[in-house]
């Protein structure tokens, strides 16, 4: 199994200071994380928001991190394709991929907050075909002389793309599915590597999901075993059991509240009928406790053994090859991160390692 180290932090200016500091823990950690023997780093492109808002384009702090590591792989979780250009998208991730020597793992998704699609003044009900579109230009970008896309959202006409990628033909595809059936048979269909996040839905909802995956994978001609299917979850790891839920207490109820505080400043997700099970999603992350957190079988919160055995359950019940661990979350101070990463690398990895 691989494992990646997964960046959706929440930013606290009261508690973190200044962002340029923010910034230096966190290449610091990702330096750290390629010295254990971690696969990969993966950053959340959002907006206008302390969730994750700090990283608003993270291919500027991915080529940061291409400058200052030798072999960690650079992914995105995800950038929200439907909110830019493509072509412009194509670029600059090209570019990364030069500059980091072909490490970039490309990760999209369609975003759930309105108001990232109302302050670029996108409409949400567009993110669908937006993001299909999209995805069909990048890939073009890629792997050809010259663009020709005529579609709904985008028209380009014999257009050269450059620099090309490293990674020939391309650099691998991964796509976000959370909450919607489809958006698993989607990306089944176009035969991109799949990531979602369990612990938001459910490992048995989940796992119905990733079937469906599976399925339009095989009913559109491509071998399962092919592609990765990666699983996020929330991470903290101590002594014991009882250091650790002392510990992750305040940090992550502070990362949920800022969540749903994100959920309900955007308003009621579109309308559409491709979003409709997101409009249960603010109720659910409200009645959340910690005791359900810590609880949960698809998060990782306690010593090393009740760890593996979460991913143990995780890569039975959903079949998966890749887990990214959360690990800094809440204004989690730098050192508990640390501490965290270092147990997760010494005492639970190796146990997954072929």
């Amino acid at each position: 199994m691989k494992f990646g180290l997964l960046y959706l932090t929440d930013y606290h200016p009261e508690i973190h200071g200044p962002a340029e500091r923010l910034y230096n823990e966190l290449l610091s950690q990702i330096i750290y994380a390629e010295e254990l023997g971690f696969d990969s780093v993966w950053l959340t492109e959002h907006h206008f928001t302390n969730y994750a808002g700090i990283f608003p384009s993270p291919q500027l702090f991915l080529t940061a991190v291409a400058h200052r590591t030798k072999r960690i792989r650079l992914g995105t979780a995800v950038v929200l394709v439907p909110l830019h250009n493509p072509v412009r998208v194509a670029e600059d991730f090209a570019m990364l991929d030069n500059l980091s020597g072909g490490r970039l793992e490309f990760g999209a998704g369609r975003a759930f907050l309105r108001y990232e699609y109302d302050n670029f003044n996108i409409s949400m009900d567009e993110s669908s075909g937006r993001f299909s579109e999209g995805l069909e230009v990048i890939e073009q970008a890629w792997t050809q002389d010259a663009v020709n896309y005529e579609g709904r959202f985008f028209k380009v006409r014999n257009l050269p793309v450059l620099p090309k990628p490293t990674q020939m033909p391309r650099p691998p595809i991964w796509a976000a599915a959370q909450l919607t059936p489809a958006s698993f048979e989607f990306i089944g269909k176009r035969g991109y590597h799949m990531m979602t996040v369990p612990y938001l839905t459910g490992v048995p909802g989940t796992k119905e999901n990733l079937q469906t995956y599976v399925r339009a994978l095989k009913e559109s001609g491509y071998d399962p075993a092919d592609f990765e299917v990666s699983v996020t979850s929330l991470v903290y790891i101590a002594e014991t059991n009882e250091i650790a839920r002392a510990e992750v207490e305040p940090y992550i109820m502070r990362y949920i509240k800022t969540l749903t505080e994100a959920v309900a400043a955007g308003g009621e997700a579109s309308q559409a009928e491709d979003y409709k099970h997101y409009r249960q999603h603010k109720s659910r992350l409200e009645s959340l406790t910690f005791d359900q957190l810590f609880n949960d079988d698809s998060i990782a919160f306690g010593d090393p053994d009740k760890c593996a055995s979460r991913i143990r359950y995780l890569q039975q019940e959903l079949g998966m090859t890749y887990f990214k661990i959360l690990i800094n979350f809440g204004g989690m101070p730098h050192n508990r991160v640390i501490r965290s990463l270092e147990l997760f690398a010494k005492y639970v990895m190796p146990r997954f390692r072929a």
